[in-house]
């Protein structure tokens, strides 16, 4: 159920319905339900592994949460292999495999290795970075652990941004949910009216720029070296209003719940340069590496040169969040480079 669809847009206004003629305490029971039912539309096998996601960072939390309990950080680094494996299993362990099969045959050893297609879970990568989020949080602060199930499970699986972000916070978004709301008219109507911004970048802009790009660049040779610079040109357009769109409906739907979603993007093309543009694509994401990855490595406190190593870490690891290729390294590294 892509948010695209018509199956969306009548499976947003029931829910809203439903959410607000429930009374205040039973809310959180039916936004649950829709989001296991929205995730459920996709692939019911797979929300067995987002459950699975949700029990062991939830559980983890709780043992967490006693500041003298032994073995903290075991405990830490186990819930923390869990979201990890899922991720290396599900999406990167043909890309490491082959990867492994080409180093071998460098040093003269020939792998007859079958791997097998994995179909990578919808969402993954935004679910487990948002349970190990809260997981690192919760290790940091114990006070921070939730310890309402049901509560928690929202948080992780709240459907506007399960499958396309932006990356929440337990801090941010797990009071939301707690207390007591009731329907504003005002925030809806800029909801819908983010809604049908997103949907026209969506439908009419994304899409239609998509058809053209494709016919070009799955054509190389038969297409001027102009043509393929101005199909270039339009792809980082056609990305920007696909996944700007997604963000957009995302934010739009969890505000006719009353439930504010971080932006995502904030007009990135009109940045003066990288350091600027790379505040606003992607918001959530870079705020996820750097609060997780680029401030424990030390930031920019350790001097110029490891200063530049934890930025080439950071954007080595953007670019194989982003995808199980090559290309996405390079990309990574090449940003990492122009930002330096």
């Amino acid at each position: 159920m892509s948010f695209d669809s018509l199956a969306y847009l009548v499976f947003l206004p029931a829910t809203v319905l439903l959410h607000w003629l429930c009374p205040g305490r039973q809310r959180w029971i039916v936004l649950l339900a829709a989001s296991l039912f929205f995730y459920a539309s996709w692939d019911r096998p797979l929300t067995l592994l987002l459950i699975a996601v949700i029990a062991v960072t939830y559980l983890a939390g709780l043992l967490l949460s006693r500041r003298e309990a032994a073995g903290r950080r075991l405990i830490l680094a186990l819930s923390l292999g869990v979201c990890i494996g899922l991720l290396l299993y599900f999406k990167y362990f043909r890309f490491l495999a082959e990867g492994a099969a080409r180093l071998l045959t460098l040093f003269g050893h020939e792998t007859a290795w079958q791997l097998w297609d994995i179909l990578l879970p919808v969402g993954c990568s935004f679910y487990t970075f948002q349970a190990m989020s809260y997981v690192i949080d919760v290790y940091r602060e114990p006070g921070r652990a939730e310890r309402h199930p049901g509560y928690y499970a929202l948080y992780i699986a709240f459907f506007p941004q399960l499958v396309a972000g932006p990356i929440e916070r337990a801090s941010s978004l797990l009071p939301q949910f707690l207390r007591r709301k009731t329907f504003d008219y005002d925030t809806a109507v800029v909801g819908m009216r983010q809604i049908l911004w997103g949907l026209a970048k969506k439908v009419i802009i994304a899409d239609s720029i998509g058809y053209y790009v494709d016919y070009l660049l799955y054509n190389p040779y038969h297409f001027s070296a102009a043509s393929m610079l101005w199909a270039g040109m339009l792809f980082v357009v056609q990305i920007y209003a696909d996944f700007s769109g997604y963000s957009d409906i995302a934010i739009g739907s969890a505000r006719l719940f009353n439930i504010q979603l971080r932006p995502n993007f904030h007009y990135p093309f009109f940045s003066r340069n990288m350091r600027e543009l790379w505040q606003r694509w992607h918001i959530s994401l870079i705020t996820w590496f750097r609060h997780y990855v680029y401030f424990p490595m030390g930031g920019s406190r350790r001097g110029k040169w490891r200063t530049a190593l934890n930025v080439m870490v950071l954007f080595l690891l953007s670019g194989l969040w982003h995808g199980a290729d090559w290309t996405f390294v390079i990309w990574g590294l090449f940003n990492g480079l122009l930002l330096m």
